[in-house]
């Protein structure tokens, strides 16, 4: 019987969602950063060539993309995560009257799973519902002093799914050993 069980919760743990976050409290607060960062297996990137800047919030670190002039936050900013996540959720923070950011959700091969138009200051942005998602594309087209974004949390999704049949297959297999040893007894 311990073999059933066992066989089971290894199978199903195999298929396990684990939570994750972008952890920006690893960055430096209030300084420059290289055009590109890895946080937490994620690659953060200004693609207009500029720093990025941590500066802290009511919620936690945010990361943003300063423009060449290095004093607001409208440069262009990706991020690639380094395996699929679902369930991602993000604080967007700041603005001024005129900022505002189109978002681009990518799938998996960079698929466009959709778009989004963020105005509103300090919300959280749920895309659970796009599913699968490889990275985010913000494309600031701000007047202000831009967005900061914080708070990434999600579900990290096994690279191999385990097919519906596996718990089955390993409960019959152990099933099979549990016989054989008591015949054997």
């Amino acid at each position: 019987m311990k073999t059933i069980v066992l066989a089971a919760g290894l199978a199903m743990a195999a298929s396990a969602v684990s939570a994750a976050t972008l952890d920006l409290a690893t960055l430096p607060q209030g300084q420059y950063l290289p055009t590109t960062v890895t946080v937490s297996g994620a690659t953060v990137t200004n693609t207009q060539g500029f720093s990025l800047f941590a500066l802290p919030t009511p919620v936690g670190l945010s990361i943003c993309s300063v423009d060449q002039s290095g004093s607001v936050c409208t440069s262009d900013l990706s991020i690639t995560f380094g395996t699929l996540v679902s369930g991602l959720s993000f604080y967007l923070f700041g603005s001024d009257a005129g900022d505002n950011v189109a978002l681009s959700i990518l799938g998996q091969g960079n698929a466009l799973l959709g778009t989004l138009n963020l105005s509103t200051p300090d919300q959280l942005v749920n895309l659970a519902s796009y599913g699968s998602v490889s990275g985010l594309v913000f494309d600031q087209s701000s007047t202000g002093a831009g967005y900061g974004f914080a708070n990434f949390t999600f579900d990290v999704v096994p690279t191999v799914p385990v097919p519906a049949s596996l718990p089955l297959l390993a409960g019959a297999i152990a099933g099979v050993a549990a016989l054989r040893r008591r015949r054997k007894a």
